[in-house]
């Protein structure tokens, strides 16, 4: 494949239409300096789709488009390039035309591409390139720059260029992808770990729950004995107890109307005593205590003014702490910046003069180059023709050289007037954003103060009324708050009361001390008992009482916080065990398949806490309770469905999954469920109460700091009012000062950016001046080449000998130019340096006269503040004086005060007494009844229970002792669990499976490590592949281009190739190895062209495209070059952009390039005979 043809229209300089034809093998482009050789390699890469205007050395798109004469504008230009795909015979083949074009329009600049006339994507254009062998990429086309570029490079930056060239990219993928799949199964072994743990766990709770239910069964039956022995010894004592108690109700009742009495006489006394404080309060408001009041306000309003005065001198002298600080900081600016100056000067002194002994070594080379030429032991007339032609060139060169170096100062000190300039306009645009911030700032604050003038009066009368509200609002809630508390008494007294009448059942003391507990908010964070949170209709109650059982009276708390200091306070009170369920903690529950498949079979009625209804958030403490059991209508059903699933029927007869069947008759004590219900309701309403209490609780804190806020605010704000006359006045004086102050900077700015663009013009003639002096020294350079060949072919040696002294003569020269540039920047950085400080030193200047403002201004406030505290010490002595008045009328109401005080809390006694008695009479009469209905139950129960006397037991002490003692232990074991056998043989199924997962995903995992080592090691492999090709074809293109030289590349740690930094080291011939930084100009130059040869022909392309990567060979080094690509050329094509007349002697065709006017190019081509090589 070749470029067949590239047609430009309106590209950069080509601003007619242009169609140049290129041939196959080698063409070189040449002409002048400017006439625009290069632009044709920035076209084939514009149209070959280079994505950005810097590569074609352009600073913006619309650069792209060709600049013709005054008053012509145009808005697109394109090139297209027609590329041929067929044999290298000449015979037809295809042909592949591309052209992309550039428009300008309003929106900007839109490019489009074409190929074979068909509008393309960019993708389709790279898809193309690539299935013809053209890589933009990979140094196909080697651009001015690249050449320097790889000398430049950092050793890391040179590696990562061979591995972009052998594509390890791809390794890179694989090993993130094998790295997140590792991260993956990582993630899962740690769930998968989590979730064995907690089997394992839950597989110990199962075996311990299996033996519990076994030595539940044994104490079951010790228990029925026991009880049928406490029925037969109870019946008798009952009867005992209620002659007794009936006695104690009867005086009960007649202390309660003695203590009515004393309450009567003690309300009298306290009617008389108020109307005498009432008497009293109207003498003290006589004697004065109106006008007490009035002082006692303004005292408060002058320890307010006090108080800000206070504040403002503090911030005052914040403020002057903060300048003086700032000064300080300014001063030690100015000094680091005048030692800053002072080494620069030193460093300038040194510099001169190195560049003083750079001048007389010049001197000293020149004489003796001249001296040798003079004193040539050659006398032939051709040599000293050739010597002649070359002091002359010499002379000229000199003179072109002296040109620019006088035009390279001039350009200098315009550069430093522009950066001079630069700073200024900065400096001025810094104060010009100062100014217009003032101007907003103020014209802003005057809008506030404005806005605030209108609303001050309606803000006064918002706060007013917000005052009031508060207030309202505070009295509302302490009142409910203190009807609540009475209401949670109660509630109290009487789940106490129901308690005791619940006292023989299983646990109950212990759910009576935690109840007392919540009530009198003991423990906050107990909730109640499981049996409080739910309702059900009537018809399930036996099926909830029995699916349940003791899980009812679990306790539900908040958290395992609460749930300990439960169980502290029922060790302490030595009053039995309860299951507490910490919301916190509790795990949720899912139902297992076969209860899932009889909750929708016939006959079911759903699982048991599908029935009943409570407040989602206590789910897990429901589920505890109920788990997966479902509720059947029979027994008939429950059989049909019995084993692996947990049923109840309605009756209450339990079928276990295991196989277990519970059930039979029993008969409900009576009036048992209406107490249950008060108890619930009870439970229910006191929770509801906690809830409205702490809501309170919550609420009014806030309330009275917004109170104590807005009482505040009414009082600040009544102040602030009188200030805003004197700002208002000082913001309009700062907005006009801005203003004036945004106008004379923006009239500076002006004139800055037009002196900017007058320099920039005379920037630009001498930069075009300079370009005409360097293509005369290149001309000039070429005829000298032409003349050093024609006295080495009449003498090597003096050649030799004068091509060493021009080279250390050329050396000074470019170090004499660096000492000059640093010269000039030093300059440039003092000239700063020195202006700053002069700024600093304002600032200074600045920044004393404010802090001398600020310390007057504290010194009056301090005034202002010793006078009002005067003010206060006067109106402190007559509050004083008024207070001794009338002390004794206020010593008075506070005896009287005191003593209602006291007949109160005697009336709060008695009426707790009467309150304890009248407990004590319902104590009684619930327990008379109780024993009455028990003498009825006892007979019943003594028939129903199977057991026997047991005839060592005598005393019901003994009876219910043992009895507890069983309960104890049955309660100590907790909620027995009748499926524990099964989910025992579930949960070691599951750890089975779960273990082979496990082992499956470790297996998983150390393939994955495997698999990373491997692709780590096959990208080293192929990086090093990569790395040693590109070294052996450099050593022989470097060998080649050299005449014989050396060079190679090298690892700076060759066992860690990714890590490594990678040199470049050659040995021209006679010399020895040496770093690519190290060699002389040309040597970089033509290791740096090896390098990228070599890479060329690691990933070879059809076409190439060179710009002047011969500038820095000399004319040996540029033959062989040019040797080399007439040979490379007969398998790809190579088209390079030259200055050398020796390079053109090789190529296939020539391509000029001119320019007439310095504005428009011009093309004209040649093919080159195979004899004139």
């Amino acid at each position: 494949m070749i470029i067949e043809s590239l047609e430009l229209d309106n590209f950069k300089s080509f601003g007619r239409k242009t169609k140049i034809v290129f041939r196959r093998g080698f063409t070189v482009i040449t002409g002048p300096n400017g006439s625009g050789k290069s632009n044709i390699g920035d076209s084939l890469l514009f149209v070959l789709g280079n994505r950005s205007s810097k590569v074609v050395r352009a600073d913006r798109l619309g650069d792209l488009i060709h600049s013709s004469e005054a008053g012509s504008e145009r808005r697109h230009c394109s090139v297209t390039v027609t590329l041929l795909n067929g044999p290298e015979d000449g015979s037809p083949g295809e042909r592949v035309v591309i052209r992309r074009e550039l428009v300008r329009d309003q929106d900007g600049y839109k490019s489009n591409y074409y190929i074979n006339g068909v509008h393309a994507k960019l993708s389709d254009l790279d898809a193309l390139l690539s299935s013809l062998r053209i890589y933009l990429d990979s140094y196909s086309f080697v651009l001015q720059g690249d050449i320097n570029n790889i000398v430049k490079m950092t050793g890391n930056e040179r590696r990562k260029l061979i591995e972009s060239i052998s594509g390890i990219e791809a390794f890179d993928t694989q090993i993130q992808k094998a790295q997140t799949d590792m991260d993956r199964i990582a993630d899962n072994l740690g769930k998968l770990e989590i979730i064995r743990q907690q089997d394992e766990i839950r597989k110990k709770q199962l075996e311990a729950e299996k033996q519990k239910a076994e030595e539940y069964n044994s104490l079951k039956e010790r228990l029925t004995s026991l009880k049928h022995t406490l029925l037969y010894i109870e019946g008798e004592a009952i009867k005992r107890d209620l002659n007794s108690h009936t006695v104690q109700m009867g005086a009960l009742q007649q202390e309660i109307l003695d203590l009515e009495g004393q309450v009567s006489s003690l309300e009298k006394v306290i009617g008389q005593k108020n109307s005498e404080i009432a008497k009293l309060k109207e003498d003290l408001e006589a004697s004065g205590n109106s006008e007490l009041l009035k002082i006692r306000d303004r005292i408060q309003d002058l320890r307010l003014k006090v108080a800000t005065e206070d504040m403002k001198i503090s911030d005052g002298r914040d403020l002057v702490a903060s300048l003086r600080n700032e000064i300080h900081e300014t001063e030690d600016y100015v000094k680091k910046s005048r030692g800053r100056s002072e080494w620069i000067r030193s460093n300038i002194t040194q510099s001169e003069e190195q560049l003083k002994l750079l001048r007389e070594k010049i001197s000293t080379v020149s004489n003796e180059l001249q001296k040798l030429r003079n004193d040539s032991e050659f006398s032939s007339r051709r040599l000293i023709e050739k010597q002649r032609e070359l002091k002359d060139l010499d002379l000229k060169i000199s003179e072109v050289k002296a040109e620019i170096d006088r035009s390279g100062e001039d350009l200098n000190g315009i550069i430093q007037r522009l950066g001079e300039l630069s700073v200024a306009l900065g400096k001025l645009e810094e104060k010009k954003k100062q100014a217009e911030f003032q101007v907003r700032d103020a014209q802003w604050r005057l809008n506030e103060i404005q806005e605030t003038d209108r609303s001050g009066s309606r803000n006064i009368q918002q706060l007013s009324q917000k005052y009031y509200d508060l207030k309202s609002r505070i009295g509302e809630l302490r009142n409910e708050k203190e009807h609540l508390m009475k209401e949670l008494n109660r509630l109290g007294k009487e789940q106490a009361e129901l308690q005791g009448a619940l006292s023989s059942r299983p646990g109950s003391r212990a759910l009576s001390v935690i109840a007392s507990a919540r009530s009198s908010a003991r423990i906050r964070g107990i909730i109640g008992p499981v049996k409080e949170l739910i309702t059900f209709d009537a018809s399930f109650r036996s099926a909830v009482e029995a699916a349940a059982g003791s899980r009812l009276n679990a306790v539900v708390v908040q958290d395992d916080g609460v749930a300990e200091e439960c169980l502290n306070l029922l060790k302490e009170t030595k009053a039995g065990k309860l299951t507490f369920l910490p919301l916190n903690k509790l795990l949720p529950g899912r139902p297992r398949g076969k209860a899932i498949t009889v909750r929708e079979s016939e006959g079911s009625l759903g699982y048991v806490f599908e029935n009943v209804k409570f407040d989602e958030k206590y789910l897990n403490a429901v589920w505890f309770a109920f788990q997966d059991t479902v509720i059947v209508r029979d027994i008939k059903t429950a059989r049909k469905y019995m084993g692996g699933v947990r049923l109840v029927t309605l009756d209450g007869d339990i079928f276990e999954a295991s196989g277990a069947i519970t059930g039979g008759f029993q008969e409900k004590q009576k009036g048992s469920e209406d107490l249950d219900r008060r108890m619930a309701e009870i439970g229910s309403g006191i929770r509801e109460l906690n809830d409205k209490l702490e809501a309170i609780n919550s609420e009014l804190p806030e309330l009275e700091e917004e109170f104590d806020r807005i009482q505040e605010e009414l009082r600040v704000t009544s102040k602030e009012e009188g200030s805003k006359t004197g700002e208002k006045s000082a913001l309009l004086r700062s907005l006009e000062a801005g203003k004036q102050e945004l106008q004379r900077v923006s009239s500076e700015i002006s004139a800055i950016m037009d002196r900017i663009g007058s320099v920039e013009q005379e920037k630009q003639k001498v930069q075009a001046h300079i370009d005409s002096l360097r293509s005369e020294t290149q001309r000039l350079e070429m005829e000298k080449e032409k003349v050093y060949s024609q006295i080495k072919d009449i003498s090597p040696s003096y050649y030799s000998r004068e091509q060493d002294m021009e080279a250390e003569l050329e050396n000074f020269r470019n170090k004499e130019k660096e000492f000059s540039g640093e010269i000039s920047k030093l300059s440039a950085e003092d000239q700063f340096i020195l202006e700053k400080v002069s700024e600093m030193e304002r600032k200074i200047s600045d920044l004393n006269r404010t802090l001398e403002s600020k310390a007057s201004e504290i010194r009056e406030r301090e005034i202002s503040k010793s006078e009002l505290e005067s003010e206060l010490r006067k109106l402190r002595e007559m509050e004083e004086e008024i207070d001794r008045k009338t002390g004794e009328i206020s010593r008075r109401i506070g005896e009287i005060d005191a003593s209602i005080r006291s007949h109160e809390d005697q009336i709060a006694n008695l009426r707790a007494l009467q309150t304890t008695k009248r407990e004590m009479i319902i104590t009684l009469q619930a327990k008379i009844q109780m024993f009455s209905q028990r003498m009825e139950e006892i007979a019943e129960e003594m028939s129903a229970v199977c057991g026997t006397v047991i005839s060592e037991i005598r005393s019901s002490h003994e009876a219910k002792r043992q009895i507890s003692g069983v309960q104890a232990s049955i309660e100590a074991l907790g909620p027995v669990n009748q499926l524990a056998i099964q989910e025992y043989e579930e949960v070691s199924r599951d750890l089975s499976s779960l273990n082979e997962e496990i082992e499956n995903l470790a297996s998983e995992r150390n393939a994955l490590i495997k698999l990373l080592q491997e692709l780590n090691d096959k990208k080293v492999s192929v990086f090093m592949d990569t790395f040693n090709g590109i070294n052996n074809k450099m050593r022989s293109i470097y060998h080649e281009l050299s005449g014989g030289g050396e060079a190679f590349l090298e690892l700076s740690d060759p066992s860690k190739p990714l890590e490594s930094e990678v040199y470049i080291k050659a040995k021209p011939k006679g010399t020895r190895f040496t770093k690519i930084e190290a060699l002389s100009g040309g040597e970089k130059s033509l290791t740096a062209l090896s390098f990228i040869l070599a890479v060329q022909r690691t990933n070879p392309s059809s076409v190439y495209f060179l710009d002047e990567v011969d500038m820095f060979l000399d004319a040996a080094n540029a033959e062989r070059m040019a040797r080399m690509f007439r040979a490379n050329a007969e398998t790809s094509q190579i088209i390079m952009v030259s200055l050398k007349q020796i390079v053109t002697r090789y190529a296939n065709s020539l391509i000029g390039v001119t320019s007439q006017d310095g504005i428009t190019s011009e093309v004209f081509e040649r093919a080159v005979e195979e004899e004139a090589v």
